[in-house]
């Protein structure tokens, strides 16, 4: 993950310590055995490793960050994830900002059960989401782009990793001010 507007310390995590420990895990029963794991891949996009949510059927699993975590995204900054899914779960993944708790932040990524790229503010007094129908392959790394801006739009483009300008493959946007600043997280399961 990185915030491009905090270069050259840009990087907020790219799992290359294997610690999860700034991670909390939330969500889902326990017997629904969900889990994060960091795990060596051949396919990480820098370094070596990549965090893994399984989610077993789980409805809402997530790997919650805090702001303890160095540069993450705040209203008026860029950002960029990578994202991807496995085939035998179809299921909603997203990387999360403005993290607050389980019921209040903002998720980015792609819900794979409907095809569909998908921004939505979660918050207590209600959520805010848009989508995009976009049918894209699993278990390849896609590249998703963010930016947040002061005026309370939150704009987010997704494209084969490397992407210029222009080529995404779907791009969308939701305005909403319910947060300027947050925590870091993973999410997988039902949004």
């Amino acid at each position: 993950v990185i915030d491009q507007n905090k270069l050259p310390n840009s990087v907020i995590d790219d799992f290359e310590d294997g610690d999860l420990s700034e991670y909390g895990s939330t969500g889902g029963s326990p017997n629904e055995g969900g889990s994060f794991t960091v795990t060596s891949s051949i396919d990480a996009i820098s370094g070596n490793n990549t965090l893994n949510v399984t989610t077993n059927g789980a409805s809402g699993w997530y790997a919650t960050g805090s702001k303890t975590l160095p540069n993450t995204p705040s209203q008026g900054d860029r950002f960029r994830f990578f994202q991807r899914w496995d085939t035998t779960n179809s299921t909603n993944s997203g990387g999360l900002i403005a993290y607050q708790d389980p019921t209040n932040h903002i998720r980015i990524g792609y819900n794979a059960y409907n095809s569909e790229f998908v921004i939505v503010v979660i918050s207590d007094s209600g959520n805010n989401f848009n989508s995009v129908s976009k049918s894209l392959s699993k278990e390849k790394f896609y590249e998703i782009r963010g930016k947040w801006y002061t005026d309370n739009t939150i704009e987010a483009k997704i494209g084969e990793v490397g992407y210029k300008d222009g080529n995404e493959l779907a791009s969308l946007s939701v305005q909403d001010g319910t947060y300027t600043d947050g925590g870091l997280g993973w999410s997988g399961g039902s949004y």
